[in-house]
């Protein structure tokens, strides 16, 4: 039978949600059946993919209104996914597609309801977690980033603008580190070694997790071979390769210890009197 007419039908449908959560090269399927069902294949190596029978369920996919692009799912606790929202959220985004499919259909029937990020993670009790999500349609209800005129400079640090030309491509101011002690949010590493572009506060470290992909934090402070991190030092251990990038104040000073001025989107010489004061100066 096809998929429309168990949609349509008023008894021979079963249908069963399938859940495909997705951080870094990290992949984690449920489902709402009562035991694991094996539904399609992997398109990178041709083998089954397994859905894991789980307590999952959300409220429903909402087709209109001012929360069609929010979804909210029920979950355990102790599963993958919640805890990597337990300490701190996680430094990239974790998505997740929600399909439809029909017990005794074929693995091909399985249209997409709908696709998203996790953006919050709240227990409901010591069992279950309610997982807030963010449609990919819904980011398009946000207004755009601007640059606008300031002292200061406006780009993200080694991004789009900052690494004009590769100028200051990230990996020439990398400063590899071994985690020697630790504590919830913080670490030290066993040299101390100021980097020639001024201070790693403001800056970041990156580990690589175990699926390959990296991990990151922001470094709110550093003193020495001390490390105060914006999070926690979840996912850390002592004896950790990692790598930190110094930090900037986004001033011309700051930029020119990078040796990459001509990317400055500041402007230092602003004038401070406004225009639009009432002043006849202008």
């Amino acid at each position: 039978m096809a998929y429309n007419d168990r949609e349509i039908s008023n008894q021979d449908g079963k249908p069963i949600a399938l859940y495909e959560f997705r951080y870094g090269n990290s992949t984690w399927r449920y489902c709402t059946s009562d035991k694991d069902e094996q539904v399609g294949t992997n398109l990178t190596d041709g083998l089954p993919l397994i859905w894991k029978a789980q307590a999952i369920s959300d409220e429903g996919v909402v087709q209109g209104g001012s929360d069609q692009n929010d979804l909210q799912i029920l979950m355990q606790s102790d599963l993958p996914v919640p805890k990597l929202f337990r300490n701190a959220h996680p430094s990239g985004k974790v998505w997740l597609t929600v399909r439809r499919w029909h017990m005794g259909d074929p693995g091909t029937e399985t249209p997409i309801q709908w696709v998203g990020t996790i953006v919050n993670a709240v227990l409901v009790d010591e069992a279950t977690v309610q997982m807030a999500c963010r449609s990919l349609g819904g980011t398009y209800d946000r207004q755009g980033l601007r640059l606008a005129w300031g002292r200061m400079c406006p780009h993200v640090l080694y991004g789009i603008g900052c690494n004009n030309n590769g100028s200051n491509d990230k990996e020439d101011h990398a400063y590899p580190r071994t985690v020697e002690t630790m504590d919830g949010v913080s670490f030290t590493c066993t040299t101390h070694e100021e980097p020639a572009e001024g201070s790693f506060t403001g800056g970041f470290v990156e580990w690589l997790r175990g699926d390959g992909s990296y991990d990151r934090r922001g470094i709110e402070q550093q003193n020495g071979n001390h490390f105060l991190l914006l999070g926690s030092t979840d996912g850390l251990e002592i004896g950790s390769e990692v790598v930190v990038y110094p930090g900037c104040t986004r001033n011309t000073a700051s930029c020119k210890l990078f040796s990459n001025l001509p990317n400055y989107g500041g402007f230092p010489h602003l004038p401070g009197k406004s225009p639009f004061d009432g002043s006849p100066v202008f």
